[in-house]
């Protein structure tokens, strides 16, 4: 029994063509925007990206796999509105009440050069605000102030000691204090020899001895107050001396976002603050000292102390996306995603949190566009 083989088949017979002028011109239509033959529902589509109203959502509804979200996707980004409106979304630190940030809307492109020019402040001043507390100007002004108000102290209590040795009282500095006692022959007089004088004398004795602790109450008493003086004027000197490195570097960011009102109003609480807080600078520059790597100053920014003085870019449109309106999708709209959150850190058991460790949602990423959901 023989066995037949089918003949072989060419290549030009296993391909099928399709003649164009077969095909009725217009019968089909390509929108490009996903919904084949769907005319009214990418009118629609259309006619809601234009509305300019507040309050206003879209609900596409369809079967799945038919390009709902891809239609709508490309109809937002093709035909929605220009993004002139756009603004970048910082948090910075509210200085006079640290657990309300400020938010600041910034032009397009400003955040993320105000967060560097932040960290570049205080890498600089890390270095310059200690090198001028280091200086001969600055150590010779420091002795002066304390010499002279040591001096005003010693002066008060020689002429006291003074005056009390005229009259046969001495003045005793004991581990309690100061006190005051009679002398008999430049001795101090004890008490079984104060027993043996006189009454007369013993009377006149206790008349001094009372009149001259009410002189020493009163020179102690003066004590708190010139040291109150002592610190005053020193925390004048050094802010003084702060204000010298502060005031020329926060004179060139202020040049730098000239125009920028809020930022002005910002770098203006920053310098504020700055001088009258150096020892930041002057604790942070020991502890590098006393680290590991003395010599890494160049990243100071880093140390948290300064989180303070650090910029939280929230938002920071893409300044190369032109006019087009941000267009974002959320798979999973729950609270946080949303709304954005706050973190939170442990220290020393407790969890605490700062401006700089707020996050943002998909609202705060669609402010200015549209959010798919």
């Amino acid at each position: 029994m023989s066995v037949r083989t089918a003949p072989a088949l060419t290549a030009d017979q296993l391909r099928q063509d399709c003649d164009p002028a077969l095909l009725r011109a217009g019968a089909t239509k390509a929108t490009g925007e996903g919904l084949v033959g769907q005319e009214r529902g990418l009118d629609a589509l259309r006619l809601a990206v234009e509305m300019r109203h507040q309050d206003f959502n879209l609900f596409v509804l369809g079967a799945r796999g038919t390009g709902r979200r891809t239609a709508v996707e490309t109809v937002l980004r093709t035909h929605g509105r220009t993004r002139g409106d756009l603004s970048d979304w910082t948090y910075v630190n509210n200085f006079d009440a640290p657990h309300k940030p400020v938010a600041l809307a910034l032009p397009v492109g400003q955040a993320a050069r105000l967060k560097a020019e932040m960290e570049s402040i205080v890498d600089d001043l890390a270095k310059d605000v200690p090198a001028l507390f280091e200086s001969d100007e600055y150590q010779t002004q420091r002795r002066a102030i304390d010499e002279e108000y040591s001096e005003r102290h010693e002066r008060a209590m020689a002429d006291f000691g003074d005056r009390a040795r005229a009259e046969n009282i001495a003045l005793i500095r004991t581990p309690m204090g100061f006190m005051v006692a009679a002398m008999r022959d430049g001795e101090v007089l004890k008490t079984e020899g104060f027993a043996k004088l006189p009454e007369d004398e013993q009377a006149e004795i206790d008349e001094k001895i009372s009149r001259f602790q009410e002189e020493l109450a009163a020179i102690l008493r003066e004590t708190p107050k010139l040291e109150r003086e002592h610190r005053a004027k020193v925390e004048a000197l050094n802010a003084g001396m702060a204000e010298r490195a502060v005031a020329s570097r926060i004179d060139q960011a202020e040049a730098t976002f000239q125009g920028i009102p809020q930022v002005q109003s910002y770098l203006a609480q920053v310098r504020k603050d700055m001088i009258e807080n150096p020892d930041l600078f002057l604790h942070a520059a020991a502890q590098q000292q006393d680290g590991p790597f003395p010599d890494a100053v160049g990243k100071s920014h880093l140390n948290p102390v300064f989180r303070r003085y650090m910029v939280n870019v929230l938002i920071a449109p893409d300044p190369e996306e032109g006019s087009a309106p941000p267009v974002v999708i959320e798979d999973l709209p729950t609270l946080d995603r949303l709304a954005g959150r706050i973190e939170h850190v442990s220290h020393m058991g407790s969890l605490v949190t700062d401006f700089t460790m707020i996050k943002p949602g998909a609202l705060h990423k669609a402010n200015g566009g549209y959010l798919i959901i």
